[in-house]
């Protein structure tokens, strides 16, 4: 495993798309305060045969500021090429979180037990994030909010020839959003839909209504939803969904019994999208979760769901149950779930003492080789085993320890089939002052039981220093040096020794332009034939932003990128050499309008004979924005109760 690199040019790719188009939904506070929606179910993209055929031409669009999970087998790297663009963080050996961080493009590798996986990452628009509104002081309110209309869309055109007079388009993307959502007497409701054209058509993706907040006599928190749906249940039961269907959740029982009850055909969020691909399959979800006391720190849970349909892959069961409770004693939480699926068990619990600066963690999970989720199948299936995880954060220092002990029951070594797996890995950040910090990190795995046994640790050392050149310009630089050793029991030909030296820095030339420069240089070791490499990578170039007016601001890059020596198995470079210069401009006049539109082109050479030369091309476009419509619903209401006079008797007496 290894840290996020920001130095490795990843192959270009092009055609087949992978989207994550999450249903949207608004849901309004007792205050009635509007806030942005919050992703209940995080769904997963497995790196399975399907999804390698298309390799390496696969193009994955993630919306802003929304996750989702990338399962592999064993992910041992994971680069990105353009910083700032989106978040990459381990979640255990076998997945990372991908979260989208700011609007743009960049290409990501991973490294797992198939090979290397490259991805042509885009973050596409949400719609517009609502501000909280400021309830008045006054109490004589004359009316509420009235209602909102939202648009966004982002326009995306991808070139790709082998020169820049021979440029054709390859895809063609263009998604708009729309979203009507205001207050009513009866709750807040809210209403969008999703239009993605192609070349030759325009298709209805996404689409949902929804009335949150209601009260009706004894039943509290009722949340009505149609059309595109989604929740999440537990782990082991129902993990998170997306469904064409129906949704409901209420509280009754002054709010100590919660009810959720969820229904609808399974609607796949990442598809290879082409025209009618996005219609959902003839297999149906159900389920229903029982939460007791749900707003309180001691709460229990049932959950039931069922899922049939000719459509519905043929390893996931008919009905899975569990239980689950949550236990909070001030800083201690206890969690648990067991499920049961007609046919086997899966467990988890886990135990948190602590807050966000400073916690620890204890997972245990048995769950057996057969058991399934009503929606997927687990990423510890056929496993036993427990985590701890150590977090602490403080000024002087920065440490995050993650250890996982288990056994694989599913796929494991005949050899040794009592023997204890390990997966570590820790980083310690020390800043010796304002200006200077140290991070030292260490990855060690050691899977002697499974079926594929391996060994692997590196070690990795980084030292940063920002020297103040004057009052608002600084230069900042960075030396790491890191060490691995990779050995596989069945496949002599995959270990080697590697060790490598990488610097850079960044220094504004003017106050907009700022040149930056890193180098890689590594020494690796073929251990079955004792060749060894030097392959070493260079990435130079500058950096122009600068705000025009106000209202207007546009950004210019070039990036020069230099690879040697990477005919090795374990290089970890692309092969390529690449010249890349982006130009954008941006006109944000108020904080609910935004427009913006940008290009990349990239003239790319082969380094390594087994590559292709090529040129590629891209166009994006976009706007967000948010409209106060003229309609507004007022409530009418009245004010009942009491009202008592105290008695207050004063006595006094007389000289």
């Amino acid at each position: 495993m290894a840290e996020q690199r920001k130095d490795l040019q990843p192959i270009v790719q092009s055609i087949p798309r992978v989207v994550y188009t999450p249903s949207s939904s608004r849901e309004p506070t007792k205050t009635s305060v509007r806030k942005k929606p919050v992703p209940t179910a995080i769904e997963e993209l497995i790196l399975n045969d399907e999804l390698w055929s298309k390799q390496p031409r696969t193009q994955l669009n993630i919306e802003l500021n929304r996750s989702i999970i990338v399962r592999g087998s064993h992910i041992e790297r994971f680069l990105v090429l353009t910083p700032g663009t989106i978040s990459v963080e381990r979640v255990d050996k076998d997945r990372v979180r991908l979260t989208g961080l700011n609007r743009g493009t960049t290409h990501l590798h991973f490294w797992d037990d198939r090979g290397r996986w490259t991805f042509y990452v885009e973050t596409i628009f949400l719609l517009p994030e609502e501000k909280p509104i400021v309830e008045p002081k006054d109490t004589d309110i004359e009316s509420v909010e009235p209602f909102h209309f939202d648009y966004s869309n982002d326009w995306n055109a991808y070139y790709l020839g082998d020169s820049m007079r021979n440029l054709q388009r390859r895809t063609l993307n263009f998604v708009q959003n729309t979203a009507v959502h205001g207050p009513t007497p009866y709750g807040y409701f809210d209403t969008f839909a999703r239009f993605t054209k192609f070349d030759q058509s325009t298709e209805v993706t996404g689409y949902g209504v929804g009335l949150t907040g209601a009260n009706v006599d004894d039943i509290h928190d009722i949340a009505i939803r149609g059309f595109d749906v989604s929740k999440r249940f537990s782990d082991l039961s129902l993990p998170g969904k997306y469904l064409r269907g129906f949704l409901f959740s209420s509280k009754i029982l002054d709010k100590d019994l919660g009810i959720d009850y969820i229904r609808g055909k399974d609607r796949s969020v990442f598809d290879f999208i082409s025209p009618g691909v996005t219609k959902v399959r003839e297999s149906f979800v159900e389920g229903a979760r029982l939460t007791l006391f749900p707003e309180e720190d001691h709460q229990y849970g049932l959950n039931f769901a069922r899922g049939y349909g000719p459509a519905r892959e043929s390893f996931l069961k008919k009905r899975v149950v569990s239980v689950d409770t949550r236990q909070r004693f001030e800083e201690f939480l206890l969690q648990g779930e067991v499920g049961y699926d007609e046919e086997a068990l899966g467990k988890l619990f886990s135990t948190t003492f602590g807050d966000q600066r400073h916690y620890l963690r204890l997972n245990f999970r048995d769950i057996e080789k057969d058991y399934v989720t009503i929606s997927n199948i687990p990423a510890d299936q056929g496993e036993i085993g427990g985590q701890i995880i150590y977090n602490l954060n403080r000024e002087s220092v920065d440490v995050y320890s993650f250890l996982d002990i288990y056994r694989d029951r599913a796929f494991f070594n005949p050899n040794e089939p009592d023997a204890l797996n390990f997966d570590y890995s820790g980083t310690v950040e020390i800043p010796f002052n304002p200006y200077s910090s140290w991070r030292p990190a260490l990855f060690y795995s050691d899977t002697p039981e499974l079926l594929s046994p391996r060994r692997n640790a590196q070690i990795s050392n980084t030292y940063s220093r920002r020297f103040n050149l004057s009052f608002d310009r600084a230069l900042a630089t960075f030396l790491t040096h890191s060490s691995q050793r990779s050995r596989f029991a069945f496949s002599p030909s995959s270990e080697f020794d590697r060790q490598s030296v990488m610097a850079g820095f960044s220094i504004p030339i003017i106050r907009s332009l700022t040149y930056f420069a890193n180098y890689e240089y590594s020494w690796v070791k073929e251990t079955q034939i004792g060749n060894m490499s030097n392959p070493s990578v260079l990435n130079t170039g500058f950096g122009y932003s600068k705000r025009i007016t106000d209202s207007w601001s546009g950004n210019l890059g070039l990036t020069y990128r230099d690879e040697e020596q990477t005919e090795g198995l374990h290089s970890f470079l692309a092969g390529e050499d690449s010249v890349t210069g982006n130009i954008g401009l941006s006109f944000h006049p108020t904080s609910d309008f935004e427009f913006f539109v940008d290009g990349r082109i990239r003239n790319i050479w082969r380094e390594n004979t087994e590559r292709a030369a090529f040129n590629e091309g891209e166009i994006r476009f976009g706007v967000r924005s948010s409209w106060d419509l003229p309609f507004r619903w007022n409530p009418e209401g009245y004010v009942t109760g009491f009202v008592f006079k105290d008695l207050i008797e004063i006595f006094s007496s007389n000289d």
